[in-house]
């Protein structure tokens, strides 16, 4: 594809004609510029692989997909049309280009056929890397021609997404109409889905295979024109390929193995005498080393390992995932219990003797309530100390008393702290009482009865004291309309930047725009302004759900300084 590649290791899986992903990896760079291949890029990428037999599948844009109509039926006629009128008109010849025709269907007079076609002067620079690299390529096919085993064999029309590109296609046993444009511009699907509908009456589902954002675009305004039946499963979050590349790449695999598709298979041929691609080993290395960073160690957050993991990633490489095979942490040392006694029978006898004591004494109307919510405190507890099982101690462990109520302690020091504070407050009561009395006595046998005129109390309600809230700080808003936010790829996570641009542009920030990263950067998430502005990067943060670090610096992502924003996706 333009800005990505794939590459994937298929095995045969227990149905016939079913294979699944066994290891994949993807490799950033910039293969193609206006429909051309990078020579130099085409060759770094074949350095990165294995010399080995390939299926090439390439977007539909470098292939000339038609389904024409002609009104003949013997395959002479047929072919004489083809070579003398309908390939010129094209500019399409034997030397300029490989060409691959197939009947379709004949009904009366009229038989429609597929013509397929591939410039040989545009895969010279594949030819060319190839035989440098000593790799084979087995075949070369369209994109939409690969889902073939996905759609039916009814008029339909095929959604695929590929990093941050959408490719379109009308199929009805062959495909035509081949469209292509970027998720961050998926209104023009819209319109180009509609202009097909509305010149193939007949079509009758849009099969999908992009993410959720997409999927929910698309119903949104294409509900009322066709259904909408989405191809690929729900996303797992151990798996590092988008669910709809893994479909994708499966599904082309098993439309190849079935001889029942006419699927056009071009050769790579060979490449022009003495042409070669002239690359250094140092810029091999250095592209080796920048497209993407190396496997980083992560560290479990739910459980804490005993012994450091081993780090099995090698330097130099690109990530390589597993599928299948997925690595499970060893499970953590259980820790003992604390077997340490606390205190013998014998003590907690001696503390209720004293507490029945301090019952007896005070003879209050709830002793008995009292009594009995403590009996029942103390006995519920030794249940659940039983119901915890114990491990087995060392040999060196104190031994243990066989009867042992645990937090028993507690509640009888808490409850003796109440009786001895109602028996002071009691007493301070009754002192308190007495000196009242003996006061009141006391003054009026001294002093003649009077009468007292009757002191009328008024009880002045207090009026609110105006409360001082605090101003509110002043608070800089940020217009998400005017902003232009760049996002950038630094993993090897396919789609994640498209993923995070589609958050920004849900949440109506105005241009939002994907690529992959040109720099090199340590594993993390990071926000590239001109000026640290606290507030913008809060709102980022709340859109894309990622902690970003500020970074001073986004001349190497954003050269022309075009966005206000740029986010470093290197985690």
């Amino acid at each position: 594809m333009p800005d990505v590649a794939y590459l994937a290791e298929l095995l045969p899986g227990k149905k016939p004609s079913t294979f699944t992903i066994s290891s994949f990896r993807q490799i950033n760079g910039e293969y193609m510029d206006d429909n051309e291949f990078i020579a130099e890029n085409i060759f770094k990428l074949f350095k990165k692989i294995d010399p080995e037999e390939y299926q090439l599948i390439l977007p539909d844009f470098l292939f000339t997909n038609t389904i024409v109509s002609v009104k003949e039926k013997s395959d002479a006629k047929i072919k004489e049309y083809l070579t003398e009128k309908l390939l010129p008109e094209l500019g399409i010849s034997v030397d300029s280009h490989q060409t691959d025709t197939t009947v379709l269907t004949q009904y009366g007079d009229i038989t429609k056929i597929q013509l397929s076609a591939l410039e040989k002067s545009l895969i010279e620079p594949l030819q060319i890397s190839a035989e440098q690299t000593k790799i084979k390529i087995k075949s070369i096919s369209p994109l939409s021609w690969s889902i073939k085993s996905l759609v039916s064999l009814e008029p339909s029309i095929s959604v695929i997404q590929i990093d941050s590109m959408l490719y379109v296609a009308l199929h009805y046993i062959g495909v035509d109409q081949a469209n292509q444009a970027k998720v961050d511009e998926v209104e023009n699907i819209y319109e180009t889905i509609k202009t097909l509908k509305g010149a193939e009456p007949s079509i009758q589902t849009i099969y999908l295979l992009s993410n959720e954002l997409v999927e929910e675009k698309l119903k949104e305004h294409l509900s009322d024109t066709l259904p909408i039946q989405q191809l690929a499963s729900k996303q797992n979050e151990d798996n590092k390929m988008p669910s709809y590349v893994q479909k994708t790449i499966e599904a082309g695999m098993r439309t190849l193995s079935i001889s029942d598709y006419p699927v056009p298979q071009f050769e790579l041929g060979k490449a022009p005498e003495g042409a070669t691609i002239d690359v250094s080993e140092d810029e091999i290395k250095d592209e080796s080393e920048s497209d993407l960073p190396k496997p980083q160690k992560t560290e479990p957050i739910k459980e804490k390992r005993p012994e450091k993991p081993e780090d099995t990633s090698k330097d130099g490489e690109q990530e390589e995932i597993a599928l299948e095979n997925k690595e499970t942490s060893p499970p953590t040392k259980p820790t003992r219990p604390d077997l340490t006694p606390e205190k013998t029978s014998k003590e907690y006898e001696d503390e209720d003797d004293e507490i029945e004591a301090l019952l007896e004494s005070l003879k209050t109307d709830g002793e008995n309530d009292d009594g009995k919510t403590v009996e029942t405190e103390t006995k519920s507890q030794p249940d659940k100390n039983r119901e915890r099982p114990m491990e087995k101690a060392s040999p060196t462990t104190p031994e243990v008393p066989k009867k042992v109520i645990k937090n028993k302690d507690q509640t009888k020091i808490m409850l003796k702290m109440v009786f001895v504070t109602l028996a002071v407050f009691f007493a301070t009561v009754g002192i308190g009482i007495g000196i009242g009395l003996g006061v009141l006595q006391l003054t009026q046998s001294s002093v003649p009865e009077e009468s007292i005129p009757p002191v009328i109390e008024t009880t002045l309600s207090p009026s609110p004291s105006p409360s001082t809230s605090p101003s509110p700080s002043p608070t800089t808003e940020v217009n998400k309309a005017e902003l232009s936010i760049l996002v950038v790829n630094a993993t090897t996570k396919a789609g994640y930047a498209g993923e995070t641009a589609d958050k920004l542009t849900a949440d109506k920030f105005g241009t939002v725009k994907a690529s992959n990263a040109k720099g090199d950067y340590t594993p993390g998430t990071y926000v590239l302004l001109n000026e640290e502005n606290q507030t913008l990067i809060t709102v980022l943060e709340k859109t894309t759900d990622l902690k970003l670090s500020y970074r001073s610096s986004k001349e190497t992502e954003d050269p022309k300084n075009e966005h206000d924003a740029v986010i470093v996706l290197a985690k």
